[in-house]
């Protein structure tokens, strides 16, 4: 029998009706058997007991032949004949017990014939199948015309990772897929048809045919089912009438339904409709629903929902402002600032029969404290310390002068910054002895650790000390090279994160002998912190405080009662006479008059003048 080039033929002849197919190749890219698996080669033999499924090898100009074992029970071994012509049979390899055999060093573009064997322990042989002749193809042949496979690849499930390296590519030729797990998942093997390829996620094969592998995953024993998590998104496309309610929802593997509850405040009274979330989905997934029929310039406010089998969770309130006809604001993007430093937003309307002219403009209801607007539209707002880590919902409304008046709003959120504050107290001291003032925080974000400087007059104080309010959870440290200049450090050594307002601890330092007496400020400098997570947070602020220091001179300090009458603080020695007195110029001709006389029984005294005549008064006092 022929078969020219064809790399299949099928020739009948062996004992007991044994059928043969044989393959021959140059490389494993001249099959293009549509049955092979992509990693080996499987030729199918009929023969008189069945099926037999036999590798192909690759090899250069190489033939394998593969066969159902006889059904002889005497059968010992199988032996191939080849040569030339399909009569004289020049080569004989003898395969043993096996059921299939590669023959190679076969020559490019050579006539071959193959013929089949069985025989028993006594070597006799069965007749011979019938001859199969094949010519290898010539290495130009193979050149020009190369064949191709195809690898296609997928996840399952498909959001427990992701797969690459399918595709089309020379047969043959070393192709290497790749498998990523997602959060939650785990690699566990490459399979075709079910059997297992690979058990690693990068699996490296020779392409012998189409594919189809499938990365399998599984999620992870710590990845329990539970209640959705979900957090309500802005709105985006707002327009007149309408808007697009957004959410992100990690439904944690159970099928869950999504909705919006929505209205003209929190008690909502409005529900948009339902999407459904399928199950085995973990992560958060983008949840998007269209609402209609919203009247112009309205406030809306609006919430995402989400059940599972598990439980009912609700994503958090957000608002918007629907657009009024007539008047159209400028867009104001969301706002980022940091406590302490002024926010300065200008808003710009145009109308649409005007020019914007006529228009002034309101802060709706809500705005945080301290904020403001001009009737021009120019809005002003210093958040304080307390108002650190907040996001602030803005919305700004411009009313014209028609009759009848209309109105729209345009609405912005304004980011602020985490606070950290350091405030220092203050005390009276006098010259030669030791001193301390108390250290309180504020915090609006979990710190575990607080530093800051202290500026104060050179030469004045010396033994710089710091206590902790809590010592057996904050430890509290000070280095102090420059005496003008203390580092001082608070940080959590078990316990709470430091949040809110608290004590730290006290500062305490010696009184130099030396010097008048004096004001010696402390000003909180270089304040950082550390948050939970080492996240820094930097600047922080300071609130100075102060020492009185009590040398041999007398201090003064004057400030108003609520009835705007004088109140004068006196600073002095215990048990010292002091003179105080009042005039109402410092002109070398205004009389200075006495008011009072005292003994001081402490460091401080005050003293009440009563009402005054004039409306400048000096005062000094001196120790006669």
């Amino acid at each position: 029998m022929t078969g020219g080039n064809n790399p299949e033929r099928t020739a009948a002849g062996l004992a007991d009706g044994l059928l043969i197919r044989v393959i021959m190749r140059k490389t494993v890219s001249e099959i293009g058997l549509a049955a092979m698996s992509c990693h080996r080669a499987i030729l199918i033999f009929v023969m008189g007991l069945g099926l037999t499924v036999c590798p192909l090898t690759r090899a250069e100009q190489s033939v394998t032949l593969a066969w159902n074992p006889s059904p002889g029970s005497s059968v010992a071994g199988y032996v191939i004949n080849y040569g030339s012509d399909g009569i004289n049979y020049s080569n004989q390899v003898d395969a043993g017990n096996n059921t299939s055999w590669s023959v190679t060093g076969l020559q490019d573009g050579s006539t071959n014939y193959f013929e089949v064997s069985a025989y028993d322990t006594n070597h006799d042989e069965s007749p011979p199948s019938a001859p199969v002749e094949y010519i290898a193809p010539a290495a130009a042949q193979l050149a020009a015309n190369p064949v191709t496979n195809t690898v296609a690849i997928s996840a399952s499930p498909a959001v427990a990772g992701s797969v690459t390296g399918g595709g089309a590519y020379v047969t043959g030729s070393s192709v290497t897929v790749s498998a990523t797990a997602n959060s939650g998942y785990t690699f566990t093997s490459w399979t075709e048809n079910g059997n297992v390829q690979s058990t690693s996620p990068s699996y490296s094969f020779n392409l012998a045919a189409d594919c189809t592998l499938t990365a399998n995953f599984t999620a992870n024993s710590t990845l329990l089912i539970a209640a959705p998590a979900v957090t309500t998104q802005p709105a985006t496309g707002v327009t007149t009438a309408d808007a697009t309610l957004n959410a992100t929802v990690n439904p944690n593997l159970s099928a869950t339904t999504v909705y919006f509850e929505y209205g003209s405040t929190t008690a909502y009274g409005n529900f948009s409709s339902t999407n459904t979330l399928a199950s085995g989905l973990a992560g958060a997934q983008a949840v998007s629903v269209p609402i209609t029929g919203i009247p112009p310039g309205a406030i809306v406010h609006f919430q995402a929902v989400a059940q599972n089998g598990l439980g009912v969770s609700f994503g958090g309130d957000l608002a918007f402002v629907t657009t009024a006809a007539g008047i159209l604001f400028a867009p104001v993007p969301d706002q980022f600032v940091n406590v302490e430093t002024p926010l300065v937003v200008t808003n710009t309307v145009s109308q649409l029969n005007g020019d914007g002219s006529g228009v002034t403009f309101n802060l709706g209801a809500g705005a945080p404290a301290g904020a403001s607007i001009s009737a021009d539209g120019i809005l002003q707002w210093t958040p304080a310390c307390e108002q650190g880590s907040t996001t602030n919902l803005i919305i700004v409304w411009a009313i014209d002068n028609g009759n009848p008046s209309i109105s729209n709003s345009v609405s912005f959120n304004v980011v602020v910054s985490a606070c950290v504050q350091v405030t220092i107290g203050s005390s009276v001291s006098l010259t030669g002895d030791d001193a301390s003032v108390p250290v309180t925080l504020y915090s609006t974000v979990s710190l575990t650790n607080v530093n800051f400087s202290l500026a104060t007059l050179a030469g004045r104080f010396a033994n710089w000390a710091a206590a902790s309010a809590s010592p057996d959870m904050v430890a509290a440290t000070v280095e102090a090279s420059d005496p003008s200049q203390p580092q001082f450090n608070f940080a959590v050594q078990s316990g709470p994160a430091l949040l809110g307002a608290l004590p730290l601890g006290t500062i305490g330092m010696h009184v130099l002998s030396a010097g008048d007496s004096a004001f010696a400020p402390l000003v909180a400098n270089n304040v950082s912190a550390t948050e939970l997570d080492s996240t820094p947070v930097a600047p922080g602020f300071g609130q100075a405080g102060r020492v009185v220091l009590v040398g041999p001179q007398p201090l003064l300090e004057v400030s108003l009662t609520n009835s705007f009458n004088p109140l004068v603080t006196l600073y002095g020695n215990p048990g010292s006479n002091y003179v105080l007195l009042a005039a109402n110029s410092l002109s070398a001709q205004a009389p200075w008059i006495s008011f009072t006389n005292l003994t001081m029984g402490g460091t401080v005294q005050l003293i009440n003048p009563g009402p005054l005549a004039d409306k400048m008064v000096f005062f000094r006092a001196y120790r006669p």
